[in-house]
């Protein structure tokens, strides 16, 4: 009896996997997303700004890097209290340093995550 069940299961099973390839209900390789690779990427906050950025960057991407974290506190980006702190041109904000660091990282070919 258990043995009928279990040729009835499995000729259910091939009956409904040929069913789904023949109506193309299947995933194809040709719908399969390509599968992308693991991004690598650097975190140091000191190397990556200064007058030694543009180096560190470079040696980054010759180690096969595609990504680079850069840091931004709130200390640094708004030494003073904004008067509209939704503005992000409001004068208390400063943006060159942060700026300056997404240029470089860019031009180096790194992807900055921030």
């Amino acid at each position: 009896m258990f043995a009928a069940r279990g040729i009835k299961a499995v000729a259910l099973v091939l009956a409904g996997a040929t069913l789904l390839t023949a109506t193309g209900s299947a995933a194809s390789p040709t719908t399969i997303p390509a599968a992308r690779g693991l991004a690598t990427g650097f975190s140091d906050g000191a190397a990556f700004s200064g007058a030694g950025a543009p180096a560190w960057f470079a040696r980054a991407v010759a180690s096969g890097a595609t990504v680079v974290r850069l840091g931004a506190s709130w200390a640094a980006l708004a030494p003073h209290r904004p008067t509209d702190p939704t503005n992000p041109s409001d004068p208390a904000y400063g943006w060159s340093g942060l700026d300056q660091q997404v240029e470089q990282a860019t031009a180096a070919g790194l992807t900055p995550i921030i």
